[in-house]
């Protein structure tokens, strides 16, 4: 049965230090379900971005923390009631692991994208196939387009992700954009940065709230992840 870990306390840096999860027996390991609730804001960098792109003082001003995921992609702003942050760890002897990365997130973007429509999100869908880069995309993880993330009808992200795997776990680090703040986001990345303008329609504004989400989305993950 799936595990489902609750964190309330701690700051970003605690959660996305987390490793794998520790079992005698990978052979018998379950998958994991993490739900960070975050008390503060958090700048969340990709794991190869450089902390020298966030500008610091700015952060430290609007008393938000500067944190470096273990997963690939660009910088994501976590805050408190716009962002719903949800891992779920998969271990390979899973039947949902798939050895194609391509391949490897869309039962999530599915998941996701059919929980949101039941809570009254329209017109989504998942991305499938290559990566789609823009001019910002290595910047920002909400400017790109990758397999298995869910947008909505004017193109503007819903859920992002990103992975980290080895041979034995897969990591997938999942961000529903609940009410998109292009604004804090540019003030607190140095130049070269885009203009509010150039990513405004980035990320998605939705209509649910971050605990209404995260409760249907993981009940949504915890019956798929447990049909095998």
């Amino acid at each position: 049965m799936t595990v489902i870990e609750i964190f309330r306390s701690g700051t970003a840096a605690d959660f996305h230090g987390r490793d794998w999860p520790s079992v005698s027996d990978h052979d018998e390991a379950e998958a994991h379900i993490w739900w960070f609730q975050p008390s503060r804001s958090a700048i969340v960098l990709g794991s190869t971005q450089d902390f020298a792109i966030v500008n610091t003082a700015a952060c430290l001003e609007r008393e938000i923390d500067i944190v470096r995921r273990r997963s690939g992609g660009g910088a994501v702003l976590l805050q408190p009631g716009k962002t719903l942050w949800i891992d779920v760890v998969l271990p390979s002897h899973h039947s949902l692991w798939r050895n194609d990365i391509g391949e490897a997130a869309l039962w999530i973007g599915d998941t996701c994208a059919s929980t949101l429509i039941k809570l009254g999100c329209e017109n989504l869908s998942v991305h499938r196939g290559p990566m789609h880069r823009s001019d910002w995309s290595s910047l920002v993880c909400f400017a790109g387009r990758g397999s298995g993330e869910v947008f909505d009808a004017d193109g503007s992200k819903v859920v992002g992700i990103s992975q980290r795997r080895t041979r034995y776990w897969a990591r997938f680090q999942c961000v529903v954009s609940i009410q998109w703040d292009p604004d804090t986001l540019c003030q607190i990345l140095r130049p070269p940065r885009p203009s509010v303008g150039e990513i405004v329609d980035a990320g998605s504004s939705l209509t649910v709230d971050v605990n209404s989400a995260g409760v249907a989305i993981i009940e949504a993950l915890t019956a798929v992840l447990d049909r095998r």
